[in-house]
C-alpha cells in the first residue's frame, strides 16, 4: 500500500488533532503534539490559518465524498438535495465544540455557506438549475434570492456568537429549515412527491 505524501499525512493528523484539542493550541504544541519540528511543519504551512484553511478543505472534501456516493440513479433534484441534507449537518455534528467554535471564532471565512465558492452554495445552486430544468421547482424562482435566504440562515446557526446555541440541536434545525427551503421551491404539482419523499427519508 502506498503512503500517502506528507504533506497530506499531516494534514490528517492536524484536522485530528484539531477535532479533539480544538483551534486554541500554538504552533509549538501542534509541533509537540505531531512529533515533528515547528520548522517541519512551517515547511508544508506558512501559518496556522493556512492550517485551517487545510484542515477545513480537509474536511469539507470527505463531506464533498459522502455526498456523492450517496446519489442513487434515478434520483432526482429533490431526492439528492435531502440526501446531501441529511449529510451535512451530520458531518458537522461530528466535529468537538471547542474545534468547529475555534473555525468559527478565528476562521470564519473557511467555514461560511454563502460563499459563493463554496461546495454548500455551489451544490445548492446547481440543484435549483437541475430542479426548475426538470420541472419539479418553479419556473419563477429567482435564484439569487433563495441563494441568499438559505445559506445567510445557515451561516446565522453556525455563527460563533450562536452555535452554542443551536450545537446540540443543528441538526434538526437544519433539517426543518431545508424541509421549508424545499416547500418554498418545489412547484404545486410536485409538492406532493416532496411529502412523500420527507416520510421515507
Amino acid at each position: 500500500m502506498q503512503e500517502a505524501a506528507p504533506e497530506k499525512k499531516y494534514v490528517r493528523e492536524l484536522f485530528q488533532l484539531f477535532v479533539e484539542r480544538g483551534m486554541e493550541m500554538t504552533v509549538e504544541q501542534v509541533a509537540e503534539r505531531l512529533h515533528v519540528t515547528k520548522k517541519t511543519l512551517y515547511n508544508h504551512f506558512e501559518s496556522k490559518r493556512a492550517m485551517a484553511d487545510s484542515v477545513i478543505r480537509y474536511f469539507v472534501a470527505g463531506v464533498e465524498r459522502k455526498i456523492a456516493v450517496s446519489r442513487r440513479p434515478g434520483d432526482d433534484a429533490i431526492m439528492q438535495f435531502l440526501r446531501a441534507s441529511r449529510i451535512v449537518p451530520r458531518e458537522i455534528a461530528r466535529l468537538k465544540f471547542a474545534f468547529l467554535n475555534g473555525i468559527l471564532g478565528q476562521y470564519k471565512e473557511f467555514f461560511t455557506f454563502s460563499d459563493p465558492e463554496g461546495f454548500y452554495y455551489r451544490m445548492v445552486r446547481e440543484n435549483l438549475l437541475l430542479g426548475m430544468k426538470s420541472g419539479l421547482y418553479r419556473k419563477d424562482a429567482d435564484i439569487g434570492a433563495l441563494l441568499l435566504s438559505h445559506t445567510a440562515v445557515l451561516d446565522y446557526i453556525y455563527d460563533r456568537n450562536n452555535i452554542a446555541r443551536y450545537y446540540n440541536r443543528a441538526g434538526g434545525y437544519f433539517a426543518e429549515f431545508v424541509k421549508a427551503y424545499l416547500f418554498s421551491v418545489v412547484n404545486d404539482e410536485n409538492r406532493k412527491l416532496l411529502s412523500s419523499y420527507l416520510e421515507k427519508v
